[in-house]
């Protein structure tokens, strides 16, 4: 029962929040505060299924993009506008592997969700407008989550990680 936060699970099980200060703290370039996120690896190592707890702030934005897996999103509180739609605490999102969507945009509120990534090595942003893939703000968060879909230990690395204008977690 592998995680990001380095919590050793006790008889077999970790109990956790989404309010834990143990989550791993984002930061943008501007240095404003950025998205909190817990991760975990259901089969108990990196590379396998991933399972995040992520919450964005208020005003939070990501361009449009896709990921190479599937992953399914449920929103636990706040609003997360996608595109036209806004989804609130209690909807659910599924997004197909390599289909475009965004832009993305978080409520008033701040957003907090929990995200299944079928596959880790689908994590990274395929940013589809021109202007976002060339402008190397999300390189760095992109060659995190290259090297965490790798299956590549990463603990003592994940404790800040720069998102670039704002994390990653769609």
């Amino acid at each position: 029962m592998d995680n990001l936060m380095g919590i050793e699970p006790v008889r077999g099980r970790i109990d956790f929040s989404i309010d834990d200060a143990r989550m791993i703290e984002g930061s943008r370039r501007d240095g404003e505060a950025s998205t909190r996120s817990a991760m975990f690896f259901l089969d108990g190592h990196p590379g396998t299924t991933h399972v995040s707890i992520a919450h964005y702030p208020a005003g939070h934005e990501e361009p449009p993009h896709s990921h190479a897996t599937d992953y399914m999103a449920v929103i636990l509180r706040g609003e997360y506008e996608v595109g036209r739609r806004v989804y609130r605490a209690g909807d659910i999102r599924i997004q197909e592997a390599d289909s475009v969507y965004g832009p993305s945009r978080v409520g008033p509120n701040g957003c907090t969700q929990l995200v299944i990534f079928a596959n880790p090595a689908g994590l990274v942003l395929d940013l589809s407008r021109e202007r976002d893939r060339t402008s190397g703000e999300y390189d760095e968060l992109n060659e995190w989550l290259r090297r965490l879909g790798a299956g590549e230990r990463i603990l003592e690395s994940s404790t800040s990680v720069a998102s670039g204008s704002d994390d990653a977690g769609s």
